[in-house]
């Protein structure tokens, strides 16, 4: 259902952009893909829990870290392949990138989160 092509040109590419428009606002053309979360009798009860989580932690590690390219020997950025698992559930190749602080205060509430 996620891969229709009248719905999502090249459905089979991660295209995260394709969400997005000129501007950066999102795309009122292109639906949000609720239907991953099913339909009905079957559907998850906490996808609403589910969706709100993601945010939460994708926005705590934007907060804390600058995620960068690596920087091999040479001094050079080396830039991720893109590409991805050919398997049920579609995840990136591991690929190596640098985690770096915004700034020295967010070490010390990382740890306290952790305890």
């Amino acid at each position: 259902m996620l891969h229709n092509e009248d719905i999502f040109s090249d459905p089979d590419t991660f295209k995260p952009e394709r969400f997005l428009s000129a501007d950066g606002s999102l795309c009122s053309n292109v639906p949000y893909p609720i239907k991953v979360f099913g339909f009905g009798r079957q559907i998850c009860p906490g996808r609403h829990f589910a969706h709100d989580i993601v945010w939460l932690i994708i926005a705590q590690g934007l907060a804390a870290f600058k995620i960068e390219h690596t920087i091999n020997v040479n001094g050079k950025e080396i830039e991720p392949k893109g590409e991805f698992t050919p398997r049920l559930l579609i995840m990136p190749e591991p690929f190596k990138c640098q985690f770096t602080l915004w700034f020295p205060e967010v070490k010390t509430l990382i740890h306290s989160s952790a305890q």
